[in-house]
């Protein structure tokens, strides 16, 4: 279960313990955020899809460590920014290509790179942060 707190109209956080079942509650939160700060349906799916990605990743392998981990949604600007936070043992961020259609696992990275404009990684003592930033287009905010 977790717990959401919003800080002003553009900024929310929900806070979640690492286990097979909140991948769904987590991307259902990213939508919903992305939705309620006006972020246009094209740009909200290509987040929602990438923090699926980076959720899952957190629950495989951040979650054999036991942690909680953070998703963090705000509109900066012209841009929607997800921030995925945990205290898992982290990874090198590195261009990726998507792998040949046979293998089973290693799509999450590329793919994550492919749907947004920039994804970083930042790892310190306060955790393991993965940002997810799309660009909004002009024109393109609004239901």
């Amino acid at each position: 279960m977790g717990a959401a707190s919003a800080i002003g109209k553009r900024y929310s956080r929900i806070f979640l313990s690492t286990d097979r079942n909140v991948v769904e509650q987590a991307v259902s939160f990213a939508a919903d955020t992305l939705r309620a700060t006006d972020v246009a349906a094209q740009s909200a799916e290509s987040l929602t899809i990438a923090v699926l990605e980076a959720v899952g990743n957190v629950v495989r392998h951040a979650a054999k460590h036991a942690c909680e981990f953070t998703v963090e949604v705000r509109r900066d600007g012209d841009h929607a920014v997800v921030a995925v936070v945990d205290h898992g043992p982290g990874f090198e961020l590195r261009p990726a290509k998507m792998p040949d259609s046979f293998q089973e696992c290693g799509r999450g990275v590329p793919l994550m790179q492919t749907l947004c404009d920039s994804v970083e990684y930042l790892a310190g003592a306060d955790g393991n942060r993965l940002v997810l930033t799309k660009r909004i287009i002009l024109g393109e905010m609004g239901s």
